[in-house]
């Protein structure tokens, strides 16, 4: 864009713009697909595993002492 447009160009090159919109994926999106394709594999983090682990950690500690 440049010094000389004016305003009706400067709407259309918007425009355009905006017509791209839809088709550009959010930033996280690729994340929130892997973290779904993780959970239907059963290998994302639940509560009860960690849960599990923290006791298992918990255990191993207090033996040592």
């Amino acid at each position: 864009m440049g010094e000389g447009e004016t305003p009706a160009e400067i709407q259309e090159e918007i425009r355009k713009y905006l017509r791209y919109l839809p088709h550009v994926a959010e930033p996280n999106l690729a994340r929130v697909r892997e973290i779904k394709d993780e959970i239907e594999a059963g290998t994302y983090l639940t509560r009860e595993m960690v849960e599990e682990t923290a006791a298992r950690l918990a255990l191993r500690f207090l033996r040592k002492e």
